[in-house]
Parts: structure tokens; C-alpha cells; sequence
């Protein structure tokens, strides 16, 4: 389970209005959630919400000046101990700097097995493996020795994917993962993350700007504005939702079909 407790986090502005004291802007506002295991939360915030601050808290990349954030109960500031390497994995928004440009896709996929075998000892037959995980993620084997400027960005995304897979992770955080992918791509990723959601019972948590992927592949949805959790609610009850924040991000949905029906006619 991931519990983020009353999380604030500031950044110094490049140019102070005094001289000898510094100023911060902050960025996140005592934010607090939860994620039960086997869940999918979505994190939903237009550009610069914070959503992407939060997702480096998570990531233990970030660490808050107020607050904590724990992952099965430890906390990953504040606590002597360390998480174990490969509990959390993450798919990021762009994928062909996520990826060695020198590496194979076997290369990249390796990088995970690395991990794990650092965490649990076993022997990986990696070629093996890959292909297992390629043929997982909807590409066959003769991906396995393909550079990533050999991949659509599709094809690039699915193997960042198997990456993230391969560690055997508690959750895998998906931070704007196909916001750079077309629409068609968007669906197929969207279905390939349910299927193994099933298969695995990972936990996600998922960062968008995007509400319909949201609904279609969420669990609850936290609406977050300027670094404040508006509310958090069950996707089956978005429309229930009661912030001003939320209801607005509905009815621009809702706009935006109508529109598209008008067109059509």
C-alpha cells in the first residue's frame, strides 16, 4: 500500500524579492492519499499541477520539506531503512530518452533483470525471458536485437513496459506514459495495461492530464490543482464529482463531444 501523509514540497525561485533571505514558490500543499494493493489511482492535473512533483516523491527522487510517504508501511524519508531496489518501477512520458540509444531492446530489458537477480539471487535465462516479455507486451522475437530508432514509438513504449515488468515490481507508476502516442496507440496501450493488471495484480498509479484514460483504466480517480488535492473519488462516481476543479474538467469533456457530434451532423 502507498500512504502519502500530508506531503509539501518547494522549490527556491531563481530571482528573490530579497537579497539575504531566500523565497520558495511551493509546489505541492499537504497532500495526502492513499493506493490499496492491486488498485489503480489515477492522478489527473493539467500542466503544472504538480502531478509530476508528486510522481518523484513516489519515486523516492524528491523528498518532501514537510511530510511523508510510505510504501508497505516504510517510509521512504524518514526511515533508516531502504526500499528494496525494483519494488516500484516507471514507464515515463518519453520513452526514447527513457532508453540507452546504444542498447538493443534485449539491452534495455536486461537492465531489469540486473535488479532483480540483485534482489532475489535466481538465475534469469535472458533471452529467454525476453521473448516471453515481448510476446507479453504484443512484439515477437525478432524485436530483440532492434535499436530503439528501429521502433515506432509504440513498439519503443512497449518495450519500456516490458522493462518495467521485468523487475517484478509492487507497482508501476506511469507518469503521462502515452500522452505522446496517437490515439489508436493510446487505446492499445490502455488494453495491454489492463491485461497485465489482471494477469500480474499490480498496483498503479497512473499520472494524466487526460480524463478519458482515466475512466477507462482507473479505479479512483485524485483530482489535483496547483499542487492541491481537490478531491479523490471512485471513477464509477466521477460524476458525482463536487470541486470546482473536477466538475469543470467533466463538463470540457462533455463540451468536446458535443462538438464532435455537431460536426458530424
Amino acid at each position: 500500500m502507498i500512504k502519502a501523509n500530508n506531503v509539501c514540497v518547494h522549490f527556491p525561485k531563481e530571482q528573490g524579492q530579497f537579497i539575504f533571505r531566500k523565497e520558495y514558490q511551493q509546489i505541492l500543499h499537504d497532500v495526502s492519499f492513499t493506493v490499496e494493493k492491486g488498485e489503480c489511482l489515477g492522478i489527473l492535473g493539467e500542466s503544472g499541477s504538480g502531478k509530476s512533483t508528486l510522481g518523484r516523491v513516489m519515486c523516492s527522487l524528491l523528498k518532501p520539506f514537510k511530510g511523508s510517504m510510505e510504501i508497505d508501511g516504510l517510509d521512504l524519508y524518514n526511515s533508516k531503512e531502504s526500499l528494496a531496489p525494483g519494488t516500484l518501477a516507471v514507464v515515463f512520458q518519453d520513452y526514447t530518452t527513457s532508453v540507452n540509444t546504444r542498447f538493443t531492446v534485449r539491452d534495455i530489458i536486461n537492465e531489469s533483470f540486473t535488479v532483480l537477480k540483485r534482489r532475489t539471487g535466481e538465475s534469469i535465462d535472458v533471452d529467454a525471458e525476453c521473448i516471453k516479455l515481448l510476446e507479453l507486451v504484443g512484439l515477437n522475437e525478432d524485436f530483440l536485437y532492434r535499436y530503439p530508432h528501429q521502433l515506432s514509438g509504440g513498439q519503443l513504449q512497449r518495450v519500456c513496459i516490458a522493462r518495467a515488468i521485468a523487475v517484478k515490481p509492487q507497482i508501476i507508476l506511469f507518469d503521462e506514459a502515452i500522452s505522446s502516442l496517437d490515439a489508436h496507440t493510446q487505446v492499445q496501450i490502455m488494453d495491454l495495461l489492463k491485461e497485465i493488471k489482471a494477469m500480474y495484480g499490480f498496483t498503479y498509479v497512473f499520472i494524466t492530464h487526460d480524463l478519458p484514460s482515466v475512466t477507462y483504466l482507473c479505479d479512483r480517480v485524485l483530482f489535483l490543482y496547483k499542487g492541491v488535492v481537490e478531491e479523490i473519488l471512485p471513477v464509477a462516481q466521477i460524476s458525482e464529482a463536487k470541486s470546482e476543479y473536477a466538475q469543470k474538467l467533466l463538463h470540457s469533456i462533455l463540451d468536446i463531444k458535443h462538438d464532435q457530434v455537431r460536426t458530424i451532423i
